[in-house]
């Protein structure tokens, strides 16, 4: 029995070719290993093999319900933070987002919603995103059931290198990873995606077509969006990235806003439980 996350991964895969007529098209594989550092990791690409690519257009395939398996306590809460690292975003600004997000993390209230759930018990992962074929899950699922863990891992996202090229701007491509995350999350409550970004997807799978395919899984997908050079960026995250049960979509002027931008929507999401409305 598989899950249905593997449908939505493995259909991505078959549309590069469909779109680009047979072209080759480069894709990460979900595999990073780590050089004995905190946050530190080496991403590996594969090119998908004719049998692979026939696989995966297997794409009227019905969606059935996840496989809970009994073992595993159940969390409240899996949260994937998916941030921006295209050619647009510099390493400065990058700096920012990653201090941003601990900042945030470490908030009070913002940890108080993390453990205060009915389990006690949050999932929490960070990818970072760019183009085609460049997107690395920096820190893989973590269990924050402590404000220790949660400390410690406020801690590492801080300390997350940038570890992908500045490229174009993948938004389907980082869904798409992003659907492959939560196909072996342990079981949780609720099922986040955040998308951190600063333009409109220019490369690749439109991220409508990803995004329909998690909604329809239960996934909520919100954004948070930069408008240093796009000031019109939410209205085409609210059409075309955001979606799900009280998706939302908040927005600052800059990075150097990030900071506050971002505790505000953990705090909207997380520690209020209050259901967001499309912005």
């Amino acid at each position: 029995c598989h899950s249905p996350f593997q449908n939505v991964t493995v259909s991505m895969l078959c549309l590069p070719f469909a779109i680009y007529a047979g072209c080759f098209v480069a894709w990460p594989a979900y595999v990073h290993a780590r050089d004995g550092k905190a946050g530190r990791h080496a991403t590996q690409f594969f090119r998908p093999s004719a049998a692979h690519s026939t696989l995966s257009c297997q794409m009227g395939k019905s969606l059935t319900s996840r496989k809970v398996r009994p073992s595993m306590p159940q969390a409240d809460l899996a949260l994937i933070l998916a941030l921006d690292c295209s050619a647009s975003v510099t390493f400065d600004e990058f700096g920012l987002m990653a201090s941003g997000c601990a900042a945030a993390l470490r908030h009070e209230a913002v940890m108080a919603g993390l453990l205060g759930g009915s389990a006690g018990v949050s999932l929490c992962a960070v990818v970072i995103w760019s183009g085609i074929g460049a997107q690395d899950v920096v820190l893989d699922w973590t269990r924050l059931d402590s404000p220790a863990a949660v400390a410690a891992f406020a801690d590492a996202v801080e300390d997350t290198p940038r570890s992908v090229r500045g490229a174009a701007t993948a938004i389907g491509a980082a869904l798409a990873i992003c659907a492959g995350m939560l196909d072996r999350v342990p079981p949780a409550a609720r099922l986040v995606i955040d998308v951190v970004g600063d333009g409109r997807s220019n490369q690749g799978i439109a991220p409508e077509i990803v995004r329909d395919r998690l909604v329809d899984l239960g996934v909520t997908i919100n954004g948070l969006c930069v408008l240093h050079e796009e000031p019109d960026l939410v209205a085409y995250y609210r059409d075309s990235v955001i979606g799900g049960p009280g998706a939302f979509a908040l927005w600052c002027e800059s990075f150097q806003e990030f900071a506050v931008a971002m505790r505000q929507k953990l705090v909207r999401e997380i520690a209020t439980g209050t259901p967001g409305r499309l912005a």
